[in-house]
């Protein structure tokens, strides 16, 4: 009799991994649903890291092409040509790095950073309250 119980477990265990295994089956859905607040809040840090982005390879194109060339300052190269393209090259960079530090270092990430406290955050208090509550 355990035989027959046992067999019967096994075979319904095998045609559970088989619809489970086959390519239409979709499983449970377990995960939570974020609130609007924390879609919203998704949706805005993707949007400020895709600004980041954005704005990085819009510098390195505005750096490769503010940089001057060496044969801009003259065909024989000098000790004096050389210094005017460093100081070229320094000012250009200076923009850069400027621009760089006021718009992402300044504003941009802590704008994410805000973001990131507040998503995590909520989820955290939610289900903080979840518990105490259950």
């Amino acid at each position: 009799m355990e035989g027959q119980v046992e067999r019967q477990e096994l075979s319904e265990l095998t045609d559970d991994l088989r619809q489970e295994a086959a390519p239409d089956h979709r499983g449970p859905d377990i995960r939570e649903r974020p609130t609007f607040v924390q879609w919203a809040g998704y949706r805005l840090l993707w949007a400020i890291l895709g600004l980041i982005a954005l704005l990085f390879v819009g510098l390195l194109g505005y750096l490769a092409i503010t940089l001057p060339s060496l044969s801009a300052f003259g065909s024989p190269v000098t000790a004096e040509s050389l210094a005017l393209h460093q100081r070229a090259s320094d000012v250009a960079f200076q923009r850069v790095t400027t621009l760089l530090d006021q718009v992402v270092i300044k504003t941009l990430v802590p704008l994410l950073t805000l973001l990131l406290g507040y998503v995590f955050g909520a989820r955290a208090g939610q289900a903080l309250s979840s518990d105490e509550g259950g």
